[in-house]
């Protein structure tokens, strides 16, 4: 099972039932899936989707799972950060990083900050060697954000479903950040500080 996680603003618990309305709310949205899926889900798809996360975030060795992001001292849900298993060769060592925001949250520093306290159970609590995160190519807020979390882009990917987005060019742009990486980022902002 997943852990709690807390930064200065946030609260991430791992996602469970009572989530499923917060997530019908994002994950209908279109501002919050136009680079995600390319149009809003259904309430079946996201219905569907929820019994997968919930499934993953409380069964899943290596933990791996996704938590919903709060502010207000977890009384206003804003988000949800992903851990998710990665499709490559060594899935024990190695994760996906991925996240989502409700529209009016956007631009306010959360995405980095959940992101990191997300990379920081990964890398410091799991002993992961190496992270991942993928954006559509065209969404230039998602990779500025990898960027400024250290991550470093390695090149572009097939995409593995299809989106209905005018900027869709069947690609998504792969970035990395290994435990070295991390360590040394997070070492660099100490003392600078």
């Amino acid at each position: 099972m997943l852990p709690t996680l807390s930064t200065q603003r946030l609260t991430l618990v791992p996602v469970s039932d009572e989530h499923l309305h917060f997530e019908i709310e994002l994950d209908t949205n279109p501002e919050v899936q136009r680079y995600i899926m390319g149009k809003p889900s259904t309430h079946d798809e996201v219905l569907a989707s929820h019994k997968r996360r919930v499934e993953l975030t409380s069964s899943s060795q290596p933990p791996r799972g996704l938590w919903v992001g709060s502010v207000d001292n977890g009384s206003t849900p804003i988000g949800l950060w992903m851990l998710i298993p990665a499709h490559t060769a060594d899935p024990e060592a190695e994760a996906e990083l991925g996240y989502r925001l409700l529209p009016q949250y956007w631009k306010q520093g959360f995405a980095s900050e959940g992101s990191s306290a997300v990379l920081e159970y990964a890398f410091a609590t799991q002993g992961l060697k190496r992270m991942t995160g993928l954006s559509m190519r065209a969404h230039a807020a998602t990779r500025a954000t990898l960027t400024r979390l250290g991550f470093t882009y390695v090149g572009d990917v097939p995409t593995d479903t299809p989106l209905d987005h005018p900027e869709y060019e069947g690609l998504d742009a792969l970035y990395e950040l290994t435990a070295e990486q991390w360590a040394a980022n997070r070492s660099t902002a100490k003392t600078d500080s």
